[in-house]
């Protein structure tokens, strides 16, 4: 397992690679003055990555992703910055509790993509490409106090959402 706590910079500039890359497990803790940027990815672990976010992460590529992985927990706390043509994306599950910034900037990039999708938002979900989407998944569970947006804000075969803040399309 790779174990990060950063509280400065990580960067990577290759195109395929990302700044933090492990293909196992990784444990990553970004403090609120920690920049983790990579071109690719900015974090990718092969299995599983359990990230708490108060900084930045980011991949700055075309078609990056900031945080990838098969299975990931994330927590993205208020001063918190995930971005990338796609912000959050798992091959199989991910649980993500986010009072800060998940931004897909990409044409079609995802704010949070997986198989199964739990999401726990009191802050911003936002995909910004024409044809981005807030949260795509297989399943969701999604409580939302906050903003999750994109031409879809959310797009799933079944979910259960409970929203006392806004969810918009278009």
């Amino acid at each position: 397992i790779l174990t990060l706590n950063n509280a400065g910079q990580v960067l990577g500039t290759s195109a395929v690679e990302g700044a933090v890359n492990t293909g196992s497990a990784a444990a990553v803790t970004n403090q609120s003055t920690g920049i983790i940027s990579g071109v690719g990815f900015g974090i990718n672990a092969g299995t599983r990555a359990t990230v708490d976010n108060s900084g930045a992460i980011s991949a700055t590529g075309a078609s990056g992703v900031a945080v990838s992985a098969d299975a990931l927990d994330v927590i993205n706390r208020a001063a918190g910055t995930i971005s990338g043509a796609s912000g959050i994306r798992a091959t199989d599950a991910v649980n993500v509790t986010n009072a800060g910034s998940i931004l897909a900037n990409g044409l079609n990039g995802n704010g949070i993509k997986a198989g199964i999708v739990t999401v726990n938002n009191s802050g911003t979900i936002a995909a910004n490409g024409i044809a981005g989407v807030g949260i795509r998944a297989d399943q969701a569970d999604v409580i939302n106090s906050g903003d999750i947006s994109g031409i879809n804000g959310i797009l799933v075969g079944t979910a259960t959402v409970i929203n006392s803040g806004t969810i918009s399309t278009g």
